[in-house]
């Protein structure tokens, strides 16, 4: 599918590696900010996370990083037609470039939905595999960043599998980033939870844990109420 028309912006999505997803969805309903500040998206893709933001916070300026040509063609055209493009800053650099040139700590907010698979040489070739990768943006090197970029009271908010989101908790601590706010995601109510996530700040503090239950069951689209009003705001079929 070339295009995805959400409710108040499309998005081109033919020259990304990684398709709009319910990962990406779920993440930038999620997220909970201040009306007021900078936001920091790392590996924008088709820039859904950024105009997600856009679209929730009107007074959140937001600086978007994306490295690869094909993604970065998408975000920069999808930014453009979209009603917030003076408050949207593509930068097409690696997160190493973006941080090495001055920048000083300040965002408020920085959302991510980093790769997880390990590297390997047999997806070289395709695209969608190596955006999945963390040869490109490795789970240690987006913490030490991100603790570097954010403001005192700033947030750091990403989603990952299970197995990888109990990694990057203890990698983040080590840098002194710790979960303030867990939801744990399942399918339907069935299923073992799928993916974590997950808001980090500086200090330590208790964890709020919460869960998300898209399906209510395994019929296409007999979506969760919880889900629904999550969503609701974005996709044109609810």
């Amino acid at each position: 599918m070339k295009h995805f028309q959400f409710k108040e912006f499309r998005l081109r999505q033919d020259r990304a590696a990684m398709k709009v997803g319910t990962d990406s969805t779920i993440l930038g309903a999620w997220v909970q900010t201040e009306n007021v500040g900078k936001g920091l998206d790392i590996g924008t893709g088709t820039g859904i996370l950024s105009l997600m933001l856009a679209q929730r916070y009107t007074n959140l300026q937001i600086d978007a990083i994306e490295p690869d040509p094909g993604s970065f063609a998408d975000a920069l055209e999808n930014f453009g037609k979209s009603p917030w493009f003076d408050r949207l800053e593509l930068h097409q650099q690696t997160l190493q470039n973006f941080t090495s040139a001055d920048r000083k700590a300040g965002y408020d907010l920085i959302i991510s939905n980093p790769p997880y698979f390990e590297p390997s040489p047999f997806n070289s070739i395709n695209p969608v595999s190596n955006a999945r990768q963390t040869n490109q943006l490795t789970h240690p090197l987006l913490i030490q960043h991100a603790a570097s970029l954010l403001s005192e009271q700033g947030k750091l908010n990403v989603i990952l599998p299970v197995a990888e989101a109990i990694h990057f908790r203890a990698f983040a601590e080590r840098q002194g980033l710790y979960c303030s706010k867990l939801c744990q995601v399942k399918t339907h109510e069935n299923k073992e939870v799928r993916r974590h996530l997950m808001e980090f700040q500086k200090g330590e503090q208790p964890c709020q844990v919460s869960e998300l239950t898209i399906l209510r069951s395994n019929t296409p689209n007999d979506y969760t109420e919880e889900y629904r009003n999550l969503v609701k705001p974005f996709y044109l079929f609810l």
